[in-house]
């Protein structure tokens, strides 16, 4: 166990001097570029050779910032990355080459698979892109915190490992968000609206955990459960009070019929959600959030 925790901080402590080394280096091709000394180009070309994709980028923008017109040419060429595609945009938007970045880089759909993976490269999620992507679906629809229709995007992304796989869905248009979660399974408007529930913010829409409810909210749960005893639920356990525009809504986990899951009851019954047995299998919260989410995009669209 020792070992295990010694390990841990070692990786952690390698980590961060790897993520700071990104970000001073990163900080360096800038303030070369600012600077306008020709002569930095000599340490700007080598950056040109590393894997990092961000660190490439920004050394493109820099030999061109210093005059080298070699560099709008890499600058458009690293357009062909996901990961660092709206990066590459950016740039060239604010540096007035976008005309040499090939449209097929600069298409709606392309843009948003860029979002996704600059995502899901973040330090904070998996860490580096995807091995493939796909685009499952595209929808232009009302979404929650959006006074337009929006564009929304689902790509199924797959990380290949040496011994194994990694598959997953994620969402971007709307926002670029994925979970740790499989969404494989589930329909294409259930993962629409599990990130819009998700995402959703409103001083209506609240949930309280169950052990923070007051005795009067208690209260008025009882109802809920003797319907959920009425129709055959077995152990069942609160999870969450939900409180949705003024509806206030019972989240337990429960067994129906030799079947685990997650039952939500409101005003207009029982929501059963039966749920698997895998760790990435959906929760109590998650299947709160898919039924909001639902609820939200019906009433919009």
């Amino acid at each position: 166990m020792i070992e295990k925790v010694i390990i841990e901080n070692q990786l952690e402590k390698t980590h961060k001097m790897i993520q700071d080394g990104i970000a001073l280096a990163v900080s360096l091709c800038d303030a070369l570029a600012w600077i306008g000394d020709s002569a930095a180009l000599a340490k700007l070309y080598p950056v040109l050779q590393l894997g990092h994709r961000r660190l490439r980028v920004e050394a493109a923008a820099a030999i061109f910032r210093l005059g080298d017109q070699q560099g709008s040419d890499l600058l458009a060429d690293l357009a062909a990355e996901s990961s660092v595609r709206p990066r590459v945009l950016a740039y060239a938007q604010e540096l007035d080459i976008l005309g040499q970045v090939k449209p097929e880089h600069q298409s709606p759909q392309a843009r948003a698979e860029g979002e996704l993976f600059a995502y899901l490269a973040q330090p904070t999620q998996l860490g580096f892109p995807p091995t493939s992507c796909e685009l499952i679906d595209t929808r232009t629809q009302f979404w929650p915190g959006f006074k337009e229709p929006v564009t929304c995007y689902l790509f199924q992304f797959t990380y290949q490992f040496q011994k194994m796989e990694y598959q997953n869905i994620g969402i971007s248009g709307p926002l670029s968000h994925s979970f740790t979660l499989d969404l494989t399974n589930l329909r294409i408007p259930e993962i629409y609206a599990i990130f819009a529930g998700w995402q959703a913010e409103h001083e209506e829409i609240q949930e309280i955990d169950a052990g923070q409810c007051s005795a009067t909210q208690r209260a008025a749960l009882r109802p809920y459960l003797q319907m959920l005893e009425d129709e055959g639920f077995a152990d069942v356990e609160i999870v969450q009070l939900g409180l949705f525009f003024g509806e206030q809504l019972l989240i337990a986990t429960a067994c129906h019929q030799q079947t685990h899951g997650v039952a939500i009851v409101g005003q207009a019954g029982i929501q059963w959600y039966p749920t698997g047995n895998s760790p990435r299998s959906l929760g109590a919260e998650e299947v709160y959030m898919l039924h909001k989410g639902r609820r939200l995009l019906d009433s919009f669209n």
